[in-house]
């Protein structure tokens, strides 16, 4: 390939661009990283946390259209950013006429399974369930900067996916879509990831061995996965 392709990177829930650091030594050398962050969020940090998800998704596609300078692109989103990643691919495809050369969703469930009827969340099981993904220690919980700096940024994120995501399948996105999954994910199955075939056109999809934040614990076999699909489709 003449010119790189871009890999923008979007996070999971209460996560950063700190999660992709390490992936630039597993990356095809044609492909450059850019790791964007919420607001709020990672080197975004000073900023104003972002609790309207539609607001989320215009405040990524921004940075993507104001740094593409007309080169072709892919998309990773993980978790809540497999999410973030899919409704920009549709503004993206419907009014602005252009989809990512290939769409990578890793460890999210399709809209219809996403919803989940999600209700507001209380701080002890925003804490319970940090502490069931091993994201925190009970140590950490006692500290001031856990209430004051990291508590605040996951409440905000948890809470804004309280909302519908099933949207009607009718139209189709457009782009080439690889979905990964974690065979030892406990928070999602294969089948809600295999409903992505129902929005998007051409999906496939590839396990990796690990829980559901392999996009940190198995970052080559991401990257491994990434690479072979950009080989095999550019």
């Amino acid at each position: 390939m003449s010119k790189k392709l871009v890999l923008y990177t979007i996070p999971f829930a209460g996560g950063s661009s700190l999660s992709y650091l390490g992936w630039n030594k597993y990356l095809n050398s044609d492909i450059e990283l850019v790791n964007l962050d919420y607001s709020g969020h990672g080197k975004r940090i000073g900023e104003v946390l972002i609790s309207n998800f539609d607001d989320v998704v215009w405040d990524i596609l921004t940075q993507i259209k104001d740094s593409l300078n007309n080169r072709k692109f892919l998309i990773y989103g993980h978790s809540m950013g497999g999410m973030v990643a899919y409704y920009i691919s549709r503004i993206l495809q419907e009014k602005f006429q252009t989809i990512p050369e290939l769409l990578f969703i890793g460890a999210c469930p399709s809209p219809k399974f996403f919803s989940r009827d999600r209700k507001k969340y209380t701080y002890d099981e925003i804490v319970n369930q940090m502490l069931y993904d091993n994201r925190i220690t009970s140590e950490i919980v006692q500290t001031e900067e856990f209430d004051k700096q990291i508590y605040p940024i996951i409440e905000n994120d948890y809470n804004m996916l309280c909302r519908p995501f099933d949207v009607s399948s009718a139209d189709m996105l457009m782009s080439r879509s690889v979905c990964l999954y974690g065979l030892r994910d406990n928070t999602i199955s294969y089948d809600e990831v295999r409903d992505w075939s129902k929005y998007i056109l051409k999906s496939e999809y590839r396990s990796i061995d690990d829980d559901h934040y392999f996009n940190e614990n198995s970052a080559k076999s991401v990257c491994s996965i990434i690479n072979s699909a950009v080989n095999r489709e550019m």
